[in-house]
């Protein structure tokens, strides 16, 4: 809708509320609570008794441990980055080039992921307070969160055994994609003894803190993929909210009001997960481009590269299925709205000025993809379509080229 209609609007029905998902809850405030808990957020989300309103509460220890594994991050990655630097400058195995691709694509998100926690926290709040959803039902609601604290954990918990095999396991038959943690001990080692320090050797307590610290900073590599899978589910949400709020309602303005305060959310919502979106878009892309090359080597049998092999595809496949859940909230407000518009033209009639507005907000609703989004691409069914289309095509080829 064009800003002076919007304007207008308001004037004329200033008792209209500016967004209608002011109560209920946010799949955003579950997620970052349980990151605060585990270390990935200086914040948590609480709600102000008085208002309503979500708040951000910090506390001093918070973020001294949150900035150590997020520095320490930061030095995994750009460890992993130097290796792979030197691997691609080496090698010619195709899988293996894609593969290092993804790798400084995910370093790229978690960059991202760190600068937003800390400098971008308004934009943060703004988002939780707009992307509010009410469950129709406690039950539901609480279905809803045990799920999506499920998926969490079980990602975390199979990247954590595969840090802490990586860490304290066989240097032989550490996994092949997961960079030795160990290994990273080890260089930090002999980098202490060329600096002509080395005469005060690490203590074994010393190593295994820094291999605790080093696995927690490996695992923060899951938070931009967790991210889209929340914005995801919460644009499902909001989407089912606008279709419910929409079909009760007979007012034409009040209809365009509540499609203005979605799209605020959704422009928030971006506004906060766009970069991170397209570094993991890259990501995925490398990742399940390269996965039938990854599962057909036989030339470890370790039981943990395995399960590696099986982590990674199966957790960029799922991510895809979430990709795919963020594209119905494009689709159901267009639909919403064509079914909204026939009704009321086949119930009422309708005067000059509305039927001018309704035809100037068609346009808009179709012509705008109101949806997960960042600077060069916005997720819809038929960008899903393209992009399956693409990680086959590159999937086929890096196949051919590696036998």
């Amino acid at each position: 809708m064009h800003p002076e209609k919007k304007i207008e609007l308001i004037m004329l029905h200033p008792e209209f509320p500016t967004t209608f998902r002011k109560q209920g809850d946010s799949y955003f405030q579950t997620f970052f609570n349980f990151m605060f808990y585990l270390l990935f957020v200086p914040f948590k989300v609480v709600v102000d008794g008085e208002s309503g309103d979500f708040i951000l509460k910090f506390n001093l220890l918070q973020k001294v441990l949150c900035a150590t594994i997020h520095l320490a991050a930061i030095g995994l990655g750009a460890f992993y980055i130097v290796v792979y630097a030197q691997n691609m400058s080496s090698t010619k195995d195709v899988p293996s080039l894609f593969l290092n691709a993804g790798s400084l694509a995910s370093y790229m998100s978690i960059i991202i992921a760190i600068k937003t926690v800390w400098f971008n926290q308004p934009a943060i709040l703004g988002m939780l307070q707009e992307t509010r959803v009410a469950f129709s039902t406690e039950k539901k609601r609480m279905l809803l969160k045990a799920s999506l604290l499920s998926l969490i954990l079980w990602m975390f918990s199979v990247h954590t055994g595969m840090g802490l095999f990586s860490a304290f396991g066989s240097e032989a038959v550490s996994p092949a994609v997961l960079m030795s943690i160990r290994k990273v001990v080890e260089i930090c080692e002999q980098f202490v003894g060329s600096t002509g320090t080395g005469s005060w050797p690490w203590s074994p307590k010393i190593k295994f803190i820094i291999k605790i610290l080093l696995i927690e900073a490996n695992n923060f590599y899951n938070i931009p993929r967790i991210i889209i899978m929340v914005s995801a589910l919460t644009f499902l949400g909001m989407g089912k909210e606008f279709e419910s709020l929409v079909q009760d309602e007979s007012c034409l303005k009040r209809v365009i009001r509540k499609y203005d305060s979605l799209r605020e959310a959704v422009g928030k919502t971006n506004g906060v997960v766009g970069g991170i979106m397209l570094a993991q878009y890259i990501t995925v892309l490398s990742f399940l481009a390269s996965s039938p090359c990854l599962m057909s080597d036989r030339s470890t049998q370790s039981i943990w590269v395995l399960v590696e092999k099986f982590y990674i595809t199966f957790t960029y496949s799922l991510y895809g299925v979430f990709l795919v859940v963020a594209c119905d909230m494009p689709k159901r407000v267009r639909l919403t709205w064509k079914y909204w518009m026939i009704n009321k033209r086949l119930c009422e009639e309708l005067t000059s000025d509305e039927h001018q507005l309704m035809t100037s907000f068609t346009l808009d609703v179709e012509s705008e993809s109101l949806g997960l989004s960042c600077s060069f691409f916005t997720l819809t069914y038929s960008f899903i379509g393209s992009m399956i289309g693409l990680v086959a095509t590159y999937g086929i080829l890096i196949y051919q080229m590696q036998k």
